[in-house]
């Protein structure tokens, strides 16, 4: 079932980023494969429990792994794969203060990935999430697993604490940019999902979900919720359709691009980050690398 999901495809971008960054400190990046292994690993494992929790019977326009193993199955398959990620760190050739540091570096992102899982789900419920309550979720739901491969491999390396924390901050934002994009591109762009708009199926709350939200329109945000709590198989096109055409006429796509390059500027701005320029230029490039997606959509 793991073999299944992982050829399903997938840009591994996350899974990478250790051994980049050993190769900006002139290091063999085979000395962390093992980890970034397991940061894909982790990764993976929360999306089929992901596609299993959203309904999702498409990935990359294959079925996903509860529609064609069933259900149980998808849950032990992504058990299984949050434990072979403890297996694969603990397969480095590393000093084992420092694999144990790893361990608890993972474990710790793996729980608050899960958290904001959970607050995913009850923030479907509230009556008006906002863009702040959005961010907040997302900082533990995305962003902490592009924080853990560049926090990770930097300590690793033994660099001092101060510039660890610094790029794992400038990682989170990079996270937080990541899932931006992704939210625009379930409606701009192509994912390889049932239909556009799935996230709009699914009552997801989407940084434009929120946008919206925020807004102040009253009767906007009462046609928005009555589309969001209906199920996923009643949303019409049409609703899918009037529920673009709300984040059209509040802005929410353009504060959602806002909000984009504010962050790449964060990124880009950070004094602390200039301190490894390797690495730094690094993250840039992996910014671009996100936002390729949507080149050509607007």
């Amino acid at each position: 079932m793991t073999r299944y999901h992982f050829e399903t495809g997938g840009k591994r971008l996350r899974g990478v980023i250790p051994s980049a960054v050993f190769e900006c400190f002139k290091r063999d990046p085979k000395e962390i494969l093992y980890f970034g292994a397991a940061v894909e690993m982790i990764h993976n494992a929360t999306l089929v429990h992901d596609d299993l929790q959203d309904g999702d019977e498409l990935r990359r326009g294959r079925p996903t792994v509860w529609k064609k193993y069933s259900v149980p199955q998808a849950i032990n398959c992504g058990d299984a794969m949050f434990q072979y990620a403890n297996e694969l760190i603990c397969k480095l050739s590393l000093d084992s203060s420092v694999i144990l540091q790893l361990l608890k570096r993972s474990t710790q992102a793996t729980i608050r990935v899960i958290e904001g899982q959970a607050q995913e789900f009850i923030m479907k419920d509230e009556l008006e999430p906002s863009v702040a309550r959005y961010t907040e979720i997302i900082r533990g739901k995305t962003s902490g697993l592009f924080a853990l491969p560049v926090a990770g491999a930097l300590e690793a390396l033994a660099v001092a604490p101060s510039i660890v924390d610094a790029f794992e901050k400038a990682a989170m934002d990079m996270g937080m940019l990541f899932q931006i994009q992704d939210d625009l591109l379930d409606i701009y762009g192509q994912k390889g999902r049932d239909r556009v708009g799935t996230d709009i199926a699914e009552g997801k709350v989407s940084m434009l979900v929120a946008a919206v939200y925020d807004s102040g329109d009253a009767k906007a945000k009462r046609e928005l919720s009555a589309i969001l709590k209906k199920s996923r198989q009643d949303t019409s096109d049409t609703d899918i359709s009037n529920v673009i055409a709300l984040f059209e006429s509040h802005g929410a796509k353009s504060k959602a691009l806002a909000t984009i390059r504010d962050l790449q500027t964060q990124i880009k701005d950070q004094a602390e980050l200039r301190r490894l320029p390797e690495v730094h230029e690094l993250m840039l490039e992996l910014c671009d690398t996100f936002l390729e997606p949507l080149n050509g959509a607007f």
